[in-house]
């Protein structure tokens, strides 16, 4: 049996054939994730940043794996940069903390 191509249910082509149907490409929801919990990351608890990093780093994973099936590696990408700034962020309180800490019981 051979393959055919079908454009009418999107732009992108629908693989029919022996080899499996494809189907149109969807958001991954790995992606989705990443992209939330970089958001939240930075907006409210910087710990949630290190999920998003994880997320997004799994993300662009499953999408170089089959890019035929699944969108949204801008999204990985986002959640994955907001990650590392929300990383950094939380580092640098931990070590505000640190200092503080120190500080408070050297004298």
């Amino acid at each position: 049996m051979g393959e055919s191509w079908d454009m009418s249910a999107s732009s992108e082509p629908i693989r029919v054939g022996s080899s499996g149907w494809y189907g149109p490409r969807r958001t991954c929801p790995t992606s989705v994730l990443a992209l939330v919990l970089g958001i939240l990351g930075i907006a409210a608890c910087p710990f949630v940043g290190i999920g998003g990093f994880l997320a997004a780093r799994k993300a662009r994973k499953e999408i170089d794996a089959d890019p035929r099936r699944w969108t949204g590696r801008g999204m990985a990408t986002a959640g994955w940069i907001l990650g590392i700034i929300s990383m950094v962020y939380c580092a640098l309180i931990v070590l505000a903390l640190i200092l503080a800490y120190w500080l408070q019981f050297s004298r």
